[in-house]
């Protein structure tokens, strides 16, 4: 078993002899009996970094103590560093409003992150095996999951190693006990109102009724989906996919171009590819949205523009032949910028300058462009102030002789996104008068006429 063990990580990971490795251990048998085998190898030189166990203490189950007590004895016993840690799961579940075993798997999770950078390990080993992985699919399959969720546990993620993964629970049983080795049943792990409990106590049994080759059915069926797997990743590189890992595409892609802080995903494109849903939501991955969210998107995409879509770190806005993605975590400050007569700049919060220029002569011409201003310095009434937009606000635009336009129609004139609209800010006198939208339009109240005497400059400096 303690050959199977390592040819397997030297296949299926990267790992190294050399590497030093933390080991995940709680006590039951699976964790204990994965100890055992690396103290085992490391004996006998075909593991050469350092070993230590990892013990978290959920405070969740009264004898959690005798679990951590185990592993600590039998670090002390073999002559490895055991770091524990104790955490309060249930207030930590409470205050982020998560169950209970996401709050410990987070907990540990991190924790166990912290040990790889401080203490200089190479990998964390788990000591997941292969009942796990069918029950995870079987978990992914139930709750309606593409292809790679039906893959089950994969052999590594990140800094993660899984060396039992093709080991079956029957095989780790029969270890311990022709080594002696000591263990702790978790009584949670009894209880059938856990989904992957009521799977393993009932469900697979059942299923084993039907074909006693179940597992191994399973490890060829897992073996096949993932060489499925990498021809469907290729294909998706036509499309700039897979991006890295939680990350989106750093490359060109035809579908997904990054705008500044945004993205934007062009609708017309995705619709011609050969499966909409399927590439949508590998775009959209990386961001968070989930399988729903995807195909309520894709299901609005020829609808009325202006819905918003939610993942936990971005949104995503459905607009006329794009959709636009942005992070939720830029948080601007609010753009209320008074301007006093004679200043020369404002800083605003996105990291663009106002410019200033003020009492210059009028100009022979001026440039046909509405990122730039020139007004008559002595129309308004000051301090101005630069600010957002608002419902109700309307410009005298330049050349439409004193009429009225409401912004939201100039908005809707320049074919302006929800995004985009956010963004535009407005400057107006001190009696509310708005002199200019920068970048769309000057207004022309304040405008240079031949008898403006002195004459104020506004442009942007982008950083």
């Amino acid at each position: 078993m303690l050959k199977r063990t390592l040819h397997f990580l030297q296949k299926k990971t990267p790992w190294q002899a050399e590497n030093n490795l933390l080991l995940a251990v709680s006590g039951g048998v699976d964790s204990m009996v994965m100890a055992h085998l690396f103290k085992e190898a490391r004996e006998q030189g075909l593991v050469q970094g350092q070993l230590a166990l990892a013990h978290c203490h959920f405070g969740l189950r009264r004898e959690a103590d005798l679990d951590a007590e185990l592993v600590q004895q039998t670090a002390e016993k073999w002559g490895l560093p055991c770091f524990t840690k104790s955490f309060e799961t249930a207030a930590y579940a409470e205050h982020h409003q998560m169950s209970i075993q996401m709050a410990a798997r987070e907990l540990r999770y991190l924790w166990f992150g912290q040990l790889l950078e401080e203490q200089g390990f190479d990998f964390l080993l788990t000591a997941h095996h292969l009942n796990d992985s069918l029950e995870t699919a079987l978990l992914n399959f139930i709750r309606g999951s593409g292809l790679k969720g039906l893959i089950g546990i994969p052999a590594r993620r990140g800094h993660i190693l899984r060396p039992l993964l093709e080991t079956t629970r029957e095989e780790i049983l029969a270890y311990a006990k022709k080594h002696h080795i000591p263990w702790r049943e978790d009584s949670s792990n009894q209880s059938l109102k856990y989904r992957r409990n009521l799977l393993r106590h009932e469900i697979i049994p059942r299923l084993q009724q039907i074909n006693p080759g179940l597992l191994e059915g399973f490890r060829q069926t897992s073996h096949n989906l993932k060489e499925a797997e990498k021809l469907y990743r290729h294909a998706l590189a036509a499309y700039g996919l897979p991006p890295a890992e939680g990350r989106p595409p750093q490359g060109a892609s035809p579908l997904l171009q990054a705008k500044g802080k945004n993205w934007e995903i062009d609708k017309k494109r995705l619709l011609e590819t050969p499966a909409p849903a399927t590439i949508l939501y590998e775009l959209l991955r990386p961001f968070g949205f989930s399988a729903a969210v995807s195909r309520q998107a894709l299901e609005g995409a020829r609808g009325i523009p202006g819905s918003i879509f939610l993942s936990p770190t971005h949104e995503m806005l459905s607009d006329r032949d794009k959709w636009v993605i942005r992070s939720r975590t830029e948080v601007e400050r609010p753009l209320y910028i008074e301007i006093q007569r004679g200043q020369a700049s404002a800083e605003l919060p996105d990291g663009r300058r106002l410019l200033m220029k003020w009492d210059l002569q009028a100009p022979q011409s001026f440039p046909d462009t509405p990122c730039e201003a020139w007004l008559d310095a002595d129309k308004p009434e000051y301090p101005l102030l630069l600010r957002p937009w608002k419902a109700g606000d309307f410009i005298r635009p330049l050349g439409m002789k004193g009429r009225k336009k409401k912004l939201q129609d100039l908005f809707t004139d320049h074919k302006l996104s929800r995004f985009e609209k956010e963004k535009i800010p407005v400057l107006a006198d001190a009696l509310g008068r708005i002199a200019w939208v920068p970048g769309l339009q000057m207004a022309e109240w304040c405008k240079v006429d031949e008898e403006s005497e002195r004459v104020v400059w506004f442009g942007f400096e982008e950083k």
